[in-house]
């Protein structure tokens, strides 16, 4: 999934510090909302434009009763003020619904493995059969069915792929025919009460080592799989290692490569910490690469640049430097790295949304100086490089590319293969009439691709173009334009009156209000809301005029006087604002006149929540696994008087809300997750059903009993609730 940008973790950051104060909370701004020139006014539709670990069985929950604390002269009973609530301990949760896949498409690349001239790739939620002997016309064998996750890390041996396959841990395919693939071990295999973080696999005689690193901690750990029976795959042990660190493994060693040291582990006994060898430069990433008895690794950086080291570990005990470290200078950290002969193979990736890129470095290490003989951008987000010979195999968000490497100085592109399906990542969604916009990228700028999903490939794509080099955030559909928000820009509008050739309307241009947000969206027919750049918070609303799709005009501002604005619904004639400065906050606008919005009334939630969905007279809020894990109702059948009425608390932190029908939300949790909560009777609040699914989602959409969801390098999915 992407990355905020940085000058919203420095605001993440100073909001986290704010949750643990002890201050007394300050009083509410009053909002105030700039015109700016009157435009006509059009009507408002009441959608709302909005972006998984599954629920367990609970009791009934027992109420408690929570005072309110008696006015005084510093809090005057004002809307502002914390509210009585009623709290009911955890939310109930049974399987009324069940959530079905019906089918997935797109995904990109994640992991790979060569043997011989046949590549294995993990393609989203699949794994890619693909014959390589002729590298300019790669051609694809076969693909799996959906799997339970996205493979992080892959090996095979005697027919069977088995997959490090994260929260699914260790799962087995018999890859023997690859036009029929089939899992022999669906996973995880861990011990139960050890949750599953698989990232890498690598297979030694009947035993798997599986290195997991946990992104909540950053734990890093080394487990240990019988496989003498892949159908019946046993936990063995399990040893900790340190944060932070790249793990590889020969059939004698474990090479445990961190910022500032190399430790090796005997692999037949991995608690034997044989040896630490402290790297000299060692401050960001170091890459480690086995060639036999020696070991190179690729550290960044210090103030003479960054370094190559050697070490001879035929005696592990005693590694021994095997030359003087080598210096490189404008050398960048690296994600990657290979090693044949005297070449050094190295990569870093870098960016976020439409940017994510990578530098590929080709490195002569053979003589006493490093010589960095050729530099290239491949235009793909890598996530793996094999270096066989001559040939250079590189994957990412671009697919699979083949590089000749016979001249190291000019390495020249032999071929490439891209998902069949003709895109990979999926970073934001629409849909109208039946057909599906999706928004995706591949390292630089972002492709906006329609899809007739009732079709099956080659039909599926039905049109597709160039929207931008920009960092594009999630396109919305208002009447026959298609508008796409530009991170710190301002809008792209398109016309898809004939979907297989949108027509660009509107690019940004320099001087335009600049919009700042996640997906993060109101739309009616014919107006806009989205959060706006204020010098470097995001405190205003900006209020955009849609009536002439070619020309999007800012036509007033509402500062909210929070630093943060955190969602956004509509419902009816009432705009929704869940903003956050010191404390968190719930506005309350009518927007009868839709360019020209009314404060109603502000009230201070008691804890940090970040997302709201609207339901009749009732509000859901709740909070990602940062803050809290609370959902909160609200009542405002007053709109001038939102009450806080109850309080739940949940297993999981919720990325998203979005409504459905009959009183539905889906709830897009921090673990992958779709959960439904049945929010249509506020007495009678329960979870109904989940699904966790591959992928990183950024965007829902619910049309009746079917889901769409974005799930980035995980593709797109479409699912069903049943009941």
């Amino acid at each position: 999934m992407k990355h905020a940008p940085v000058i919203l973790l420095v605001v993440f950051l100073i909001i986290t510090a704010a949750c643990t104060s002890d201050a007394e909370p300050e009083s509410v701004a009053q909002p105030t909302v700039t015109q700016s020139a009157p435009t006509a006014t059009p009507a408002v539709d009441t959608a709302t434009a909005t972006i998984g670990v599954a629920p367990t069985e609970t009791e009934a929950p027992a109420e408690t009763a929570t005072e309110a604390p008696p006015p005084t002269a510093e809090t005057p009973p004002t809307a502002a003020l914390e509210p009585a609530y009623r709290s009911l301990g955890p939310l109930p949760s049974s399987q009324e619904i069940e959530l079905t896949i019906i089918d997935q498409w797109g995904g990109a690349p994640q992991s790979m493995a060569l043997e011989g001239t046949t590549a294995y790739i993990g393609f989203g939620p699949r794994l890619f059969v693909v014959d390589v002997s002729d590298p300019s016309e790669p051609r694809l064998l076969g693909r799996s069915d959906i799997l339970p996750n996205m493979a992080s890390g892959i090996d095979v041996v005697n027919g069977l792929a088995y997959l490090a396959a994260g929260w699914a841990g260790l799962v087995v395919l018999d890859v023997s025919d690859p036009a029929a693939m089939l899992v022999v071990s669906e996973g995880p295999n861990y011990p139960s009460d050890q949750p599953a973080y698989a990232q890498s696999v690598t297979v030694d005689g009947d035993t798997a080592f599986v290195v997991d690193h946990n992104r909540f901690d950053g734990q890093t750990t080394l487990l240990l799989f019988d496989v003498s029976d892949p159908a019946e795959v046993s936990f063995l042990e399990s040893h900790a290692l340190p944060t932070s660190v790249s793990v590889q493994l020969t059939e004698e060693l474990i090479v445990v490569t961190s910022a500032s040291q190399l430790q090796l582990r005997d692999a037949a006994n991995p608690a034997s910490i044989m040896s630490e060898t402290p790297l000299v430069a060692g401050n960001y990433n170091s890459q480690a690469v086995v060639q036999d008895d020696i070991i190179i690794v690729a550290e960044c950086c210090d103030q003479s640049g960054s370094k190559i080291e050697r070490l001879d570990v035929s005696d592990p005990y005693h590694p021994a430097a095997a030359g003087p470290p080598q210096t490189l200078s404008g050398f960048n950290p690296a994600d990657h790295a290979a090693a044949e002969g005297g070449l050094l193979v190295t990569a870093s990736t870098f960016g976020e949304f439409g940017f994510c890129g990578s530098t590929v470095n080709l490195i002569d290490i053979a003589g006493e100086s490093a010589q960095v003989l050729a530099t290239f951008d491949p235009e793909n987000c890598l996530k793996e490089l094999i270096l066989d010979g001559d040939r250079l195999y590189l994957t990412g968000g671009s697919g699979l590319q083949i590089y000749d490497l016979g001249n190291p100085a000019n390495p020249d592109l032999l071929g490439q293969f891209r998902h069949p399906d003709g895109f990979h990542t999926v970073e934001g969604l629409a849909r109208r009439n039946g057909l599906t916009y999706v928004l995706n990228s591949e390292g630089r700028g972002s492709d906006l691709t329609t899809l007739d999903l009732s079709e099956q490939p080659p039909d599926l794509v039905i049109g597709q173009q160039r929207v931008g080099q920009e960092a594009l955030l999630d396109p919305f559909i208002s009447g026959d334009a298609l508008i796409i928000p530009v991170w710190q820009g301002s809008l792209y509008t398109l016309d898809i009156s004939e979907p297989a050739a949108p027509q660009l309307l509107h690019r940004p241009v320099e001087g335009e209000p600049t919009s700042a947000d996640f997906f993060n969206v109101a739309i009616g027919q014919g107006v806009l809301y989205i959060p706006v750049v204020d010098g470097v918070l995001i405190g205003g609303i900006g209020v955009f005029d849609l009536g002439d799709p070619a020309n999007p005009v800012l036509a007033g501002t509402v500062e909210t006087g929070d630093s943060m604005i955190l969602s956004l619904a509509l419902s009816g004639d009432t705009l929704y604002v869940l903003s956050q400065d010191e404390e968190s906050h719930v506005t309350l606008y009518d927007v009868s006149q839709p360019l020209a919005p009314e404060h109603l009334a502000t009230l201070t939630m008691p804890e940090f929540v970040n997302r709201l969905a609207v339901v009749g007279d009732s509000l859901y809020a709740a909070c990602d696994s940062f803050n809290c894990q609370s959902v909160y109702f609200v009542d405002v059948a007053d709109k001038q008087e939102p009450d806080v009425v109850s309080r739940w608390t949940i297993p999981f932190g919720v990325r998203d809300m979005v409504p459905g029908e009959q009183g539905v939300i889906y709830l897009v949790t921090s673990e992958q997750g779709i959960v439904i909560m049945d929010g249509s009777d506020p007495s009678r609040l329960r979870l109904t059903g989940d699904q966790r699914l591959p992928g990183a989602f950024n965007r829902l959409l619910i049309e009746g009993d079917h889901i769409y969801a974005a799930a980035f390098d995980g593709g797109l999915y479409q699912l069903q609730s049943v009941r």
